[in-house]
């Protein structure tokens, strides 16, 4: 089993230039693609794009710049699923400046409480103190900070036979209501509830915006 844990970082000029150097590879693959399926009429393979971008060379562990290439190869799987039935589809082509960065096991190393964030040779590796081990790391910025999601193996408990049965009820106001023949633990929703109306209000603001919008 699998959690993440995230930490946060205040802004520095070493995180910016990461995340400017994963924006100019991912903009590299959304411009490759675009211009090969225009000019040649056909889609590169994942593997052509990941050989062409190790030729380049960017300041960044390889298995960041593959993480990079697997955002794009995972946006273009969704246009193919969707293009026919919505003829509107049209696969990514933002370049943005700034992107995430994701660290995957082979760039990452552990030691006396910090964690270790290889961005390839000759590169000054990213040092986080905490005591967290993760197998796979991600930074992305938010609300004028950097955040790390560390998503981390843990062992899952053996299952144990106590030979109770336990009857259970998932409602809408009470996501869980769970009765054993003796004891009824009753799980509250009010906070996920209220999250969820308000996600709804949102996007119907959202979509009441747009129906007022023409097209030129």
């Amino acid at each position: 089993m699998y959690i993440t844990t995230t930490l946060k970082h205040k802004r520095t000029d070493v995180l910016d230039a990461l995340a400017r150097e994963s924006g100019r590879c991912y903009s590299k693959v959304v411009s490759l693609m675009r211009k090969t399926q225009k000019r040649k009429g056909f889609w590169l393979s994942k593997g052509a794009v990941q050989k062409y971008l190790r030729l380049r060379g960017y300041a960044l562990h390889s298995q960041s710049v593959q993480a990079c290439v697997d955002s794009y190869f995972d946006a273009l799987k969704s246009f193919f699923q969707v293009r026919n039935s919505n003829s509107d589809a049209k696969p990514s082509k933002r370049t943005p400046r700034y992107f995430k960065v994701r660290w995957k096991s082979g760039a990452i190393r552990h030691k006396d409480s910090q964690l270790i964030l290889s961005n390839g040779k000759g590169q000054e590796p990213l040092i986080l103190k905490t005591d967290i081990k993760p197998k796979y790391v991600e930074m992305y910025f938010h609300r004028g900070a950097y955040w790390f999601a560390l998503v981390s193996e843990v062992d899952v408990p053996p299952k144990q036979e106590t030979g109770i049965t336990v009857a259970i009820d998932m409602g809408e106001i009470h996501p869980i209501v769970s009765h054993d023949g003796e004891k009824t633990i009753i799980y509250n929703g009010r906070l996920l509830r209220s999250i969820f109306q308000y996600r709804n209000k949102v996007k119907a603001s959202f979509q009441a915006k747009i129906d007022r919008c023409k097209k030129q």
